[in-house]
């Protein structure tokens, strides 16, 4: 009898050892079982957002491209140009707020293949003591270069002061003159690659007067509210830009710049 017992114990011993070992087995099985499904979706995750990221930089960068790569299709929009100054030597002084102003000259006016280009040399001025940083990050060269359909912005070199991202070539007007117009272009921010798009938010005429208000957004950006640069313009005939405002970043603090045509 006792050994009938004890048969009867190790036969039970036997059989909770097998089904732990089993339900051990299992459970390993079922976590590489999900360790591999959550290591595809992860990696689908990553090629999505891989492929969604290749499809901006690739609009970006034809867009950028396309602005580079000025095509005349026959003489330059005259609606177009008379928004901007177009006498050498003309100096515009910018007043701003916090320490931002800004003096801008336009030195070269040159007609070639039917597009218009408009070479600008400007200066930021530092109005805070030196706290702005060197006076070269205060330097910056552009040229408009007008077609029959866009106005392309196209820097030499940009000011390093203040921060914000940089587009080396953008069409910052284009034709229709119409609210709801948009288009896109390349940027670039600390080495990484951005998608901005400008939109004609407004658009008024008077006395053969026309002021242009744009919008331009970049989402994404690290480091500014919200992730998310946004500059306005405002154009005028004659005038060129006459209004800005951007919003920035400094040692982790995000303020807006505004600065406006004084003369």
């Amino acid at each position: 009898m006792k050994k009938r017992s004890i048969a009867i114990i190790t036969i039970i011993l036997i059989s909770t050892f097998s089904l732990n070992i089993v339900s051990c087995a299992n459970n390993k099985n079922n976590e590489e079982k999900a360790s591999v499904e959550e290591k595809t979706n992860i990696d689908k995750s990553k090629d999505v957002e891989k492929n969604n990221s290749e499809e901006n930089e690739e609009a970006a960068t034809k867009d950028n491209e396309e602005s580079k790569e000025v095509k005349s299709k026959g003489e330059y929009n005259k609606e177009l140009a008379k928004i901007f100054p177009n006498k050498k030597d003309t100096k515009t002084y910018y007043s701003g707020i916090l320490d931002y102003s800004s003096i801008e000259e336009l030195n070269d006016v040159k007609e070639e293949d039917g597009v218009l280009n408009l070479k600008f040399k400007g200066q930021i001025d530092d109005l805070s003591g030196g706290a702005a940083g060197k006076k070269t990050n205060n330097q910056y060269s552009y040229k408009y270069v007008i077609d029959n359909e866009y106005v392309r912005q196209v820097f030499d070199y940009h000011s390093k002061n203040p921060k914000r991202p940089v587009s080396f070539s953008r069409a910052v007007l284009r034709l229709p003159f119409k609210t709801g117009n948009t288009w896109s272009a390349a940027y670039l921010y600390e080495g990484k690659k951005y998608t901005g798009k400008t939109k004609i938010e407004e658009v008024t005429t008077k006395n053969n007067i026309t002021k242009i208000k744009t919008v331009t957004i970049i989402d994404g950006i690290n480091g500014f509210k919200n992730k998310q640069y946004k500059e306005t313009k405002i154009y005028e005939t004659g005038k060129g830009v006459v209004a800005e405002e951007f919003n920035t970043t400094t040692e982790g603090i995000n303020f807006n710049i505004k600065q406006t045509k004084i003369k």
